[in-house]
């Protein structure tokens, strides 16, 4: 379901460590795996310490599916507009 949402709308993505293999990495959308270490350029991209501000109870694949559902979108180049 992660694969099909991250498709559908186009958006980039890395992986974590501990999520390598959850989407293809050979997927063209793939930025790459963020390591831990301060030198790995996903840390340039993103703060140094993420603090989630919202969390998903339940059936992931189930709430990634609803989220898909209900994403209207156009695309303008390689911009996508929500």
């Amino acid at each position: 379901m992660l694969q099909s949402f991250v498709e559908k709308i186009g958006i980039p993505f890395f992986s974590t460590q501990m999520g390598k293999g959850v989407i293809d990495e050979r997927n063209p959308l793939f930025l790459g795996t963020a390591a831990l270490s301060d030198d790995d350029f996903l840390h340039r991209a993103i703060d140094p310490v993420y603090y989630p501000q919202q969390g998903v109870i339940g059936d992931i694949a189930n709430s990634i599916w609803q989220l898909s559902e209900q994403i209207k979108y156009r695309t303008i180049g390689i911009s996508l507009f929500f």
